[in-house]
């Protein structure tokens, strides 16, 4: 088990504690911490600039399509760093290899600063789908193709 799984867990759960997303993100991070899919990693910012600002995000492969990368969850302390997080993810040799990177995302107060840190880092909102989680909450599809 990597040394950040124990630190990624803690943030996960202090995030979306009692959210509707944590159940999804926790099975998620424990495929991507205990490898059990090869494709499915998490990446962990533990520290940013000397302060305990976290980051964790999930990413892994989009099934039945080529050169795309999904961002199953951005959770983090802080905006900065979720973008610090996001834009270390952009150089690594498997995204920079992607047509694009997606991230389907809740449209609540609970995802704001991940879509907001996404958004700032060159996606863009390519779709909606109205009233998918609940009514008045929608599912945002963020995207961001190779330049």
């Amino acid at each position: 088990m990597p040394d950040d799984a124990g630190a990624a867990r803690a943030l996960v759960k202090r995030a979306l504690d009692g959210s509707r997303h944590a159940s999804r993100v926790f099975e998620q991070l424990d495929v991507a911490i205990t490898g059990a899919e090869a494709e499915c990693v998490a990446f962990v910012l533990a520290e940013h600039d000397q302060s305990p600002s976290r980051s964790v995000v999930l990413l892994g492969p989009v099934a039945g399509a080529s050169g795309v990368i999904r961002i199953h969850a951005l959770v983090g302390a802080n905006r900065d760093a979720m973008m610090m997080l996001v834009d270390g993810l952009m150089l690594q040799r498997q995204v920079r290899a992607a047509r694009m990177i997606v991230c389907e995302i809740a449209d609540d107060p609970g995802c704001a600063m991940a879509a907001s840190a996404l958004l700032a880092c060159g996606f863009t909102r390519d779709g909606r789908v109205e009233n998918f989680f609940a009514d008045g909450v929608h599912l945002d599809l963020l995207v961001r193709r190779r330049s």
